[in-house]
């Protein structure tokens, strides 16, 4: 009976560590792909697509920035942003902006790993407001044979400030 509750307390002991590991690892992870490189105008999260389901820091896995909202400014074609492709990808992106309705904001060109774009130019003035459900679509593209890959789309906030 002793020995068995020795057992119980060790593999206690075990699986208290792994859980504390594991939230450790978890933690310095989220907090790893956070850039430090968001604008003040926009509230960044950040995840990976990946070819197959492989972890984060592999070859074939794509790190695409995510926006809970992105703020510009009303009546305006150049807008100030912070559009990114995280220098640790193997690939191009090519990012659009999209009202909910389909409407088409801004297309960027090539962007190659590690390159930022902080303005732009978007298709049409936009009155002051909050336009729900934006979607920032980025497709992705092998860097030498320019082949499309994973790619993702984000939805967003726009808040259209005077």
């Amino acid at each position: 009976m002793k020995k068995a509750f020795i057992y119980v307390i060790l593999a206690s002991a075990f699986f208290t560590a792994v859980f504390v590991t594991v939230g450790i690892l978890v933690g310095l992870n989220i907090a790893g792909n956070s850039s430090g490189t968001a604008a003040s105008n926009q509230s960044e999260t950040a995840f990976n697509t990946a070819n197959s389901l492989v972890a984060g820091g592999s070859n074939n896995s794509i790190r695409i920035p995510g926006f809970k909202k992105m703020v510009l400014k009303a009546d305006t074609f150049e807008q100030s942003v912070n559009l990114y492709n995280p220098e640790e990808n193997n690939c191009y992106f090519r990012i659009t902006l999209a009202l909910a309705d389909g409407t088409e904001l801004f297309q960027s060109g090539m962007i190659k790993p590690g390159q930022k774009i902080d303005k732009i130019e978007i298709t049409r003035h936009l009155k002051a407001g909050t336009y729900k459900n934006a979607v920032l679509q980025y497709d992705c593209y092998a860097l030498e044979s320019l082949q499309p890959l994973n790619g993702s789309e984000t939805v967003l906030d726009l808040e259209v400030i005077p």
